[in-house]
């Protein structure tokens, strides 16, 4: 029953109908050829145009602008790998070609299109050597730009023009629109630069000798030492000043017959007068006479000289004030690690000026001489907007009377380390809280020696180190046994550093306590 086969309707012979939908299948349409190429490629000597395009009364004037556009492009793609004068006689060299083979261009329309690539020559030369253009050519050769050429080239292309460029920096400023800005922003240090003089003039001293005798001793001597850093000029101006009035009022009364008109200083008055209200402009142009912003030198050199690394952040709030820090004081240079040169460490966890707790960076910190202060400093100079002394913010030490460790460390000529020698097993010395590497670089920072045999030890001035909390008891008492030293945790090393003293006793280190 189950091999019997299927039967079509018509017989055994006849064939089975497939019941199964045809498919619907659609050709696709025909594409119409594109009326306009995507890309028209044209040359030096031809210009493609469309077959299809329709011809107007119009064509002539737009092949017309067309070449220009053609000569222009050619004039983009070749400007940054030809000189100046190549570039431009290649322009015309290329419109003249174009016109040759295109009779249909007339003469005057050949003579306008030529004039205009005329008038280019100017613009081609300063774009060409400007800024802008150098920095979009890769290959461009830094060390071969010349302004002064760049000057020269542009006074010979305005040479024919009615206006003229007496100064150099007119010129520059041309050319370079942008520079004026700059040097506008940043004046204080074009001034540095340019080392250009911000003390008094000499009749200035004079006027002040007449005023203050007696201080002028002291003034110059201010003067002589801090080159870079005056006081405000406004005042000295106005003291200069004020006798020349008094001078005038004194001749009045002591001669009534005096032609000068009342309140008007003669002529050698007047022309002195009108020196200082010139400088005092200079002055206020150059922006050196605001008395909150005026430092001391020493303070300048003070700050610029800081290097300044923060404990660990402990929340949002140490993060942000630490940027605001950042951003506010540019000049202070921030490293994240302790660093050969550091000079200052904040620490983050501080009550008052006392730290409760220690890090690796507060171990760092004194052992390269580093000045330690707390939070609220930081916090200060952001409110006040300024850097300020850090002396009020120092951390103490926990016990009364005693000199900080940092201050110790600062004042010692002799290495905490000096002479003793430490062993640090390799599998035993380190941890991923205090990398072995960290510990090796501490006890060279305070003059300790590290040997790597372990016979090359003396009881009287070595020490074996092992890994804070190690609990490896089995292999110090090896260590011990065989060398009569004692075996200590790694946190002798940084309580020693932190207090800057060898502290004793070490008994409380001893991983083989007794």
């Amino acid at each position: 029953m189950w091999n019997m086969a299927i039967v079509g309707p018509g017989g055994i012979d006849s064939p089975i109908k497939d019941f199964r939908p045809m498919p619907q299948f659609t050709l696709p349409k025909p594409r119409n050829k594109r009326r306009h190429p995507l890309v028209e490629t044209v040359t030096s000597t031809s210009l493609k145009t469309s077959k299809l395009d329709i011809v107007n009364e119009n064509d002539d004037l737009k092949e017309n602008e067309l070449k220009v556009s053609v000569l222009r492009t050619i004039m983009a793609d070749t400007r940054t790998l030809l000189p100046v004068k190549q570039v431009c006689n290649y322009k015309l060299q290329q419109f003249h070609e174009l016109q040759l083979s295109n009779a249909s261009l007339s003469t005057d329309q050949y003579i306008n299109i030529s004039n205009k690539i005329k008038n280019e020559e100017t613009k081609v030369v300063i774009e060409n050597k400007s800024v802008g253009s150098q920095c979009e050519n890769l290959n461009y050769d830094y060390s071969k730009m010349d302004v002064r050429e760049s000057i020269r080239i542009f006074r010979e292309s305005q040479s024919d023009h009615t206006v003229s460029f007496v100064n150099d920096m007119d010129i520059l400023l041309l050319l370079i629109p942008g520079v004026k800005e700059i040097m506008l922003e940043n004046r204080s240090r074009v001034c540095e630069l340019l080392s250009i003089p911000t003390v008094l003039p000499p009749f200035i001293n004079q006027n002040m000798n007449l005023i203050h005798p007696e201080e002028n001793k002291n003034s110059q001597q201010i003067y002589s030492h801090n080159q870079d850093i005056i006081p405000s000029p406004t005042r000295y101006i106005q003291e200069c000043l004020d006798p020349l009035n008094n001078d005038l009022l004194d001749t009045q009364e002591v001669n009534p017959n005096n032609t000068v008109e009342p309140n008007k200083p003669s002529p050698s008055q007047r022309k002195e007068i009108q020196i200082l209200e010139k400088i005092e402009e200079t002055f206020s142009a150059l922006n050196f006479i605001l008395p909150q912003q005026v430092v001391d030198e020493d303070e300048r050199h003070h700050i610029n000289s800081m290097v300044i690394s923060v404990s660990r952040l402990m929340s949002r709030a140490d993060d942000s004030l630490v940027h605001e820090f950042r951003m506010m004081f540019q000049n202070i240079r921030f490293e994240e690690d302790i660093i050969e040169g550091s000079t200052h460490l904040v620490m983050m966890n501080t009550q008052g000026r006392v730290c409760q707790s220690r890090s690796l960076r507060y171990a760092f910190a004194i052992a390269r001489h580093c000045e330690i202060i707390g939070r609220t400093w930081m916090e200060h100079c952001v409110e006040r907007r300024k850097v300020i002394s850090t002396e009020s913010y120092t951390i103490t030490s926990p016990s009364n009377g005693s000199i900080p460790a940092w201050l110790l460390s600062k004042r010692s000529t002799k290495p905490l380390f000096a002479n003793k020698k430490f062993y640090l097993p390799t599998s035993f010395s380190d941890s991923h809280l205090v990398p072995r590497e960290k510990l090796l670089e501490l006890i060279s920072i305070c003059g300790g020696i590290h040997v790597t045999k372990i016979w090359e030890l003396h009881p009287s001035d070595s020490y074996i180190i092992f890994a804070p909390d190690s609990n490896e008891k089995d292999a110090a008492r090896r260590f011990e046994g065989d060398t009569k030293i004692p075996v200590l945790q790694a946190d002798w090393l940084l309580d020693s550093i932190s207090e800057f003293r060898l502290v004793s006793p070490v008994d409380i280190y001893r991983i083989c306590k007794k």
